[in-house]
């Protein structure tokens, strides 16, 4: 998919492709770890941030080579403007 994206003829093959992207990355590696997931994005999605940062904490605790649950709760510190926080989980 990478290189379909860098190959893409225009923005709208590119969002198309990153689309498919995203369903990949926010399919969790079984039914637990999706839900925890999914209740993380949508306490994100209703700002409830400090909700959100703990599911995504309990995501990293219960499957910790999921990279999802990093990259999530690092959107959420950046949307509080927890730089820091952000950065180590992205690293």
């Amino acid at each position: 998919m990478i290189e379909e994206a860098r190959a893409a003829a225009n923005d709208t093959a590119g969002r198309e492709i990153s689309k498919r992207m995203w369903a990949l990355w926010l399919r969790a590696p079984d039914a637990v770890a999706q839900e925890i997931l999914d209740r993380g994005m949508s306490r994100r999605s209703s700002y409830d941030f400090l909700g959100a940062i703990d599911d995504y904490s309990a995501l990293i605790k219960y499957c910790p080579d999921y990279a999802e649950g990093y990259n999530q709760r690092a959107f959420v510190y950046f949307l509080t403007d927890k730089f820091g926080q952000a950065l180590v989980d992205l690293d």
